[in-house]
């Protein structure tokens, strides 16, 4: 008796099957099951076909193809998360985008068989440009806005988790921060993202001295660059942060131009701040400059 109940169980729905429900609700409405497409497949199967890296290969018929892709851009996925920041991780990256562009390719191949070489090689840079500027490049500004940024500090990454509590940060921390360009007599400070620990925050005492620099009486090593004998009041929804950036110096600069230069964005806003880097990401300990 159970193994015929068994038998009369319906099939499990497939883990598309809200995106599928979805799309079957938009036809319905826009009466899209009325069109038909220069193609072998349905309009709504198209458009799956364009959104999910694989499915023509389910439209056509070809399951088993379809979960070796399934496989292949999920194991992809998963490196590229894992080594973010890292070559491996940009390889892994071009492998999702061109398992994705292959079937938006195999959903017009048989219609592209009709051109010569020269034309299907112009509709597969069309088709990769246009997966990686409409679908990808989107994505990835979007992860690295909300989720996790990779930063390079000279040989190593730091994934730095995308947030902007500006509330929680200590002094001692290190944050990403936006750093504006600047440009001196012969000297150069580029601009872009930083890595760097705050000194000092709001209301904190910051003092300047030929061997040290002081904030609210506790000592730290001398800087390069840093005022010879002055005394700062960090102001409010500031961070005292010395910049570690790179400074381009051409010719015979004067070391006032620099040292003007450098105060100059050692004060930071606040608002500029883009995050702070993960202890961990996943079983690597981030080790800081």
């Amino acid at each position: 008796m159970n193994e015929r109940r068994h038998a009369y169980y319906p099939p499990r729905a497939p883990w598309h099957s809200p995106l599928r429900n979805l799309f079957w609700g938009l036809s319905r409405r826009l009466h899209l099951e009325s069109m038909r497409l220069p193609l072998d497949v349905t309009i709504w199967c198209a458009l799956l076909s364009v959104v999910i890296p694989g499915y023509a290969w389910v439209a056509h018929g070809q399951r088993t193809t379809a979960r070796v892709i399934y496989g292949c851009y999920a194991l992809a996925a998963v490196v590229f998360i894992i080594w973010l920041g890292h070559l491996v991780a940009a390889c892994a990256f071009g492998v999702m985008v061109s398992l994705h562009v292959s079937g938006v390719l195999h959903l017009i191949g048989r219609q592209s068989l009709k051109l010569d070489l020269r034309w299907r090689m112009l509709l597969s840079l069309v088709a990769f440009s246009a997966v990686y500027l409409c679908i990808y490049r989107p994505l990835q500004n979007q992860f690295e806005r909300r989720l996790a940024l990779p930063l390079r500090v000279g040989q190593k990454v730091v994934i730095v988790a995308a947030r902007r509590d500006a509330g929680t940060v200590r002094q001692g921390d290190w944050v990403a921060y936006r750093i504006p360009g600047a440009l001196g007599d012969h000297a150069y400070l580029a601009g872009g993202l930083g890595l760097g620990q705050v000194q000092a925050v709001p209301g904190d005492w910051v003092v300047f001295t030929r061997e040290y620099f002081e904030v609210n009486g506790a000592v730290f090593p001398r800087r390069p660059y840093m005022p010879v004998s002055e005394t700062w009041i960090v102001p409010e929804k500031h961070w005292f942060i010395w910049p570690d950036s790179i400074i381009s110096i051409s010719g015979n600069p004067r070391t006032e131009a620099v040292a003007k230069m450098m105060r100059e964005v050692a004060m930071v806003p606040e608002s500029e701040m883009v995050g702070k880097p993960f202890r961990r990401w996943f079983w690597r300990r981030q080790t800081l400059p």
